[in-house]
């Protein structure tokens, strides 16, 4: 699991001007604000949205595609 953790801390994803979080990323990413339980593909990794609150995305789990 570490080993995981340093990959995806480690891995250089394109940047985007103006976008400062990780949930901000998605959006822009996927080009909608993502229901929870929707995943997300990107650059060999896979996100999944775990909990929203509001217009917050709260949890995200990420794992290699």
């Amino acid at each position: 699991m570490k080993d995981f953790q340093l990959s995806v801390v480690e891995h250089e994803f394109m940047p985007v001007d103006a976008i400062e979080t990780l949930a901000g990323y998605l959006i822009h990413h996927c080009r909608h604000f993502p229901h929870q339980g929707e995943t997300i593909e990107i650059e060999g990794f896979t996100f999944k949205v775990t909990e929203i609150q509001g217009l917050a995305i709260k949890q995200i789990e990420v794992s290699r595609s």
